[in-house]
């Protein structure tokens, strides 16, 4: 009975034995497994804990392909004749026809633009190098005041790129292809964004918004892969669409809005991925009100009474909006309305 009772306890004990390694076995592995998944939430960050945030469907790949085809055609059909149109206007003395940087492609004209910051020689009172390069680059492809062609096509191709741009955004933001690929097209072909391609002056404002949406694009990725060469790329365009046209400042404003909703990622943490962006803004905001003090002249909110600002922004946001319903009697420049009061 003793044998018997020592081998029941031997085999008990290797039974114990075994079920001991078993849950080591078993812990392990869990604890191997919650480890994994705290370092995914670790450098993932906050951009996959938001099932919301769509990524880039491979298996969407040759529908957005091809709907960015149809949509760009579209797009470049209905402005061609864009091409023809040979009059000029406003600020294309400035850009152009009196522009003797311009006028007169070399390195030294190059260097004038980049290095003329405070105090810029040829438009007053806006630091916009990218802006001056491209006018003078295609003065040296050919393009005259009485033969405004090259600059109508380069402008056409950038509008076209840019609705591209747009409909990759919002993809990325809701991913929708068919609502991006249409809300893309009605920017691509809407009445509003007629005005800068045949407007030599206005190439500022489509290489700015080229750059701002590409920095736009660069940022979501950022956001969705924790790559940190999108966020320096994010960063190089922001620099871009500022050294194109000032107008860009806010865009950062617009990042933290895009944390807020649709990417549903507001918090401190984001807060703080912005401050490179809000010391690049600041440096083109005080380089701006330099330049314009300088040369064109400027003004603080101040100086016109407290309430106009507010009547400003509250007159642009009904007017433009209701131009954008309603697109009718455009024109190229809107005068504020006289008296501009309660």
């Amino acid at each position: 009975m003793r044998t018997v009772a020592f081998f029941c306890e031997v085999i008990l004990a290797a039974m114990n034995m075994v079920r001991n390694r078993q849950k080591r076995r078993i812990y392990g592995r869990s604890r191997n497994k919650k480890q994994q998944s705290l370092k995914n939430i670790t450098s993932e960050g906050l951009l996959r804990q938001n099932k919301n945030l769509p990524e880039w469907s491979r298996n969407k790949l040759p529908l957005t392909i091809g709907l960015l085809i149809i949509v760009c055609a579209v797009v470049f059909v209905a402005h061609w004749p864009a091409f023809n149109a040979g009059a000029l206007s406003f600020d294309d003395t400035q850009y152009l026809t009196e522009n003797k940087l311009v006028q007169n492609p070399s390195w030294t004209s190059a260097k004038r633009f980049l290095t003329e910051v405070l105090r810029p020689s040829t438009v007053g009172g806006y630091y916009q190098p990218l802006t001056s390069f491209s006018l003078m680059l295609y003065h040296a492809m050919g393009g005259r005041a009485d033969y405004l062609m090259p600059f109508h096509r380069t402008s056409l191709i950038l509008h076209v790129a840019h609705t591209t741009l747009v409909i990759i955004l919002l993809y990325l933001l809701f991913g929708r292809i068919w609502i991006a690929a249409a809300v893309g097209l009605l920017f691509g072909i809407h009445p509003m964004t007629v005005e800068p391609i045949p407007w030599v002056g206005e190439r500022k404002t489509l290489l700015a918004a080229f750059f701002a949406v590409w920095c736009l694009v660069l940022y979501v990725r950022y956001t969705h892969k924790n790559d940190k060469r999108f966020y320096v790329g994010s960063v190089i365009m922001y620099i871009l669409a500022l050294m194109s046209k000032p107008t860009s400042t806010p865009l950062p404003m617009l990042m933290l809005l895009m944390d807020f909703w649709p990417m549903n990622r507001l918090k401190w943490r984001t807060v703080w991925e912005k401050l490179p962006f809000f010391a690049i803004a600041g440096i083109s905001v005080v380089i701006t009100y330099i330049s314009q003090s300088t040369t064109s002249g400027a003004s603080l909110p101040g100086e016109y009474g407290p309430w106009r600002v507010p009547l400003v922004l509250c007159h642009n946001i009904v007017f433009y909006l209701y131009k954008i319903i309603w697109p009718v009697n455009l024109s190229s420049h809107y005068a504020f309305p006289k008296p501009l009061d309660l």
